[in-house]
């Protein structure tokens, strides 16, 4: 790593004003040194067209996580200036404006109607919050509403999760990604906010309420409802609603970061799964495993295949 002392020694410094930045530095600036081995500089010499260079290079999907990044890469080469190791003295992260990181963003997965796994878990690994990013995996792995907001990790059986459908109660399975969010959620009771686009700072954080064994927790600002209040289901929809509401705003307003969006990409997900490993046409392989795709998904619109298949038969031929 290029100039890896003053990195560390610049580390030390912040941290010693915010003890949670630590962390997310070390993790830019692992990100930032293959481009500095590339252009053979430092990262705080970057000028602004590799800047717009390496900020694409990354796919961003976020504004949120493109601006901490520029904030904290702006700090750093105000400290690299100071010490007189920028040789054309300039902060060329300063011309980095709302309007330049929009056009840095990955446009063609954020304009995404049906999205795969694997773009999925690019946008998750974006986002601080290990609630949010099990709100988004869980949603995409056929959970729902009620299943969410009152989840603990009593509810898992190592790779499993115990939820009612129709009635009965069954055992999912889930990935890993899902099942380590699950944990990291549920032992975390702090929150990154969203409100920090555009600010000089790493972000605020809101504390969790330390009785709350759930995942998804709520913050100490928040009022209790009780289970047996009339209005305990409606309420806590809407609280998980607005949460999804704030995760898709800080996913440049995409589209598929929707409850029924995730859902259904994930059902298009479970069926080219079948699709691949029975070698079979789409309509085929959920009529083989519509019984399995439904007691995760729920029943195709109108109960009809046909028509499921025009409206996302061409996201299983691709």
């Amino acid at each position: 790593m290029i100039n890896e002392e003053l990195k560390n020694e610049y580390v030390a410094l912040y941290s010693e004003r915010n003890k949670n930045a630590a962390d997310e530095m070390r993790r830019i600036f692992t990100k930032v040194e293959p481009f500095e081995k590339e252009w053979n500089k430092d990262v705080s010499c970057f000028t602004s067209t590799e800047i717009v260079s390496f900020y694409k290079a990354m796919f961003f999907v976020t504004i949120e996580s493109l601006d901490i990044m520029n904030g904290f890469l702006k700090r750093y080469t105000r400290f690299m200036l100071e010490r007189n190791m920028v040789p054309d003295g300039q902060n060329h992260y300063e011309e980095i404006d709302n309007q330049i990181m929009c056009q840095c963003l990955d446009a063609a997965l954020i304009a995404m109607k049906v999205i795969g796994r694997e773009d999925l878990l690019r946008i998750t690994k974006d986002l601080r919050n290990a609630a949010d990013r099990f709100i988004l995996l869980a949603f995409f792995e056929g959970l729902s509403f009620d299943d969410i907001y009152e989840l603990s990790m009593d509810n898992f059986s190592e790779k499993k999760i115990h939820v009612s459908r129709c009635g009965r109660q069954t055992f999912l399975d889930v990935s890993d990604e899902l099942y380590e969010n699950a944990k990291e959620a549920a032992d975390t009771y702090e929150y990154y906010t969203y409100d920090v686009v555009g600010n000089d700072r790493l972000g605020d954080i809101r504390s969790f309420k330390a009785t709350d064994k759930r995942i998804i927790k709520d913050k100490c600002n928040t009022s209790e409802i009780f289970v047996d209040d009339e209005n305990y289901q409606r309420i806590m929809h809407q609280r998980l609603y607005n949460q999804l509401l704030r995760i898709r705003k800080n996913t440049n307003n995409s589209p598929v970061i929707g409850a029924k969006e995730l859902r259904e990409s994930g059902r298009v997900d479970m069926i080219r799964k079948y699709m691949k490993a029975d070698q079979l046409p789409p309509e085929k392989a959920i009529r083989k495993y519509r019984e399995a795709i439904e007691d995760r998904y729920g029943v195709f619109s109108n109960n009809s295949i046909s028509k499921y298949l025009l409206k996302y038969g061409k996201y299983l031929e691709e």
